[in-house]
């Protein structure tokens, strides 16, 4: 028996990826360096590393360009309003039914910021962002928390994610992963998810079938 559903926030919830893409690429350009959407994908959805990792550059060099993409960053969430479409709909349908709650690799500030009028928070139980835990995805430690925190075993879980690296975060976690994969993600490795769905409101089905 289903009782929670833990969700992932950027691809899932909202669609921020391409926006922190962008903000990764223009860190780089500003700086004379080229980095890509492709390497976003295979360095940091799936393996979790830094996009800047393969640069050549010191870990001083590669956390001051962190720090530019972060301000590029925020300005341009501050321009959006980032829920994809369905979104609202089924998880107010789905908190109804079950307890909710958020496990983000996304810092606090971010999150909140791209949450100021999302009108979904009401939803979730809580929100465990990147501050929270020790290492992230796709290390199981985020989903651990946040089974923890919910006092429930895996079982009784399921799990949203758009990556190959949430999904293994997920699993290794113990819990049954749905994926909806993103642009971005759609070409990764999701053979490790409990089931493969086109659109949030899918969610709902697969609830249906477990229940």
């Amino acid at each position: 028996m289903i009782e929670a559903i833990l969700f992932d926030n950027d691809g899932v919830l909202v669609d921020s990826e391409p926006v922190f893409v962008q903000a990764c690429i223009d860190a780089a350009r500003v700086a004379g360096y080229t980095v890509t959407a492709d390497d976003y994908v295979r360095l940091t959805m799936t393996l979790g590393q830094s996009i800047y990792q393969e640069l050549g550059l010191s870990d001083g060099e590669i956390e001051a360009l962190r720090k530019k993409r972060d301000t590029g960053y925020g300005e341009l969430l501050a321009e959006r309003d980032l829920v994809l479409p369905g979104v609202r709909e089924a998880v107010a349908a789905l908190a109804e039914r079950l307890r909710l709650a958020v496990v983000t690799s996304s810092r606090k500030p971010f999150f909140e910021q791209m949450h100021r009028r999302s009108e979904l928070l009401p939803h979730f139980d809580f929100v465990l962002t990147r501050e929270d835990f020790e290492k992230s995805k796709p290390d199981p430690e985020p989903y651990r928390c946040g089974l923890q925190r919910l006092g429930i075993e895996a079982e009784s879980c399921l799990a949203i994610e758009d990556s190959p690296r949430g999904v293994a975060s997920a699993v290794d976690a113990g819990i049954r992963c749905i994926a909806i994969p993103t642009e971005l993600t759609r070409g990764g490795d999701f053979s490790r998810a409990f089931r493969v769905v086109e659109r949030m409101d899918d969610v709902i089905d697969v609830v249906d079938e477990l229940s």
